[in-house]
């Protein structure tokens, strides 16, 4: 069994989750952006405008480069992804883009 990691590049994340399972979404066209915790556990919940949907761990390796990706766009709540993660218990989810 693979170690479940993500890969960023060109607007391009992959998502291994085992040895075939992946996922692969084009950046560039996320709808909605949030964050969920579920079982003292925290995942990213990304969705595209082309019904692509992804269901990220925080923590895993290659995950920052979500954070790194996102923190660059006009609107987007770091400071709330920060402090859901960070600060126990996280609970139910937040929604960090866009901000309506």
């Amino acid at each position: 069994m693979t170690t479940p990691a993500v890969e960023l590049r060109d607007d391009r994340l992959v998502y291994r989750r085992g040895l075939k399972a992946r996922t692969e979404l084009d950046m560039a066209d996320l709808e909605e952006v949030a964050v969920m915790a579920s079982n003292d556990h925290c995942y990213w919940h990304l969705r595209t405008r082309e019904s692509g949907e992804a269901l990220v761990p925080v923590g895993i390796p290659g995950e920052a480069q979500i954070r790194q990706y996102l923190s660059r766009w006009r609107g987007f709540d770091y400071d709330a992804l920060v402090r859901f993660v960070s600060e126990p218990p996280a609970v139910g989810s937040l929604r960090l883009w866009p901000l309506i």
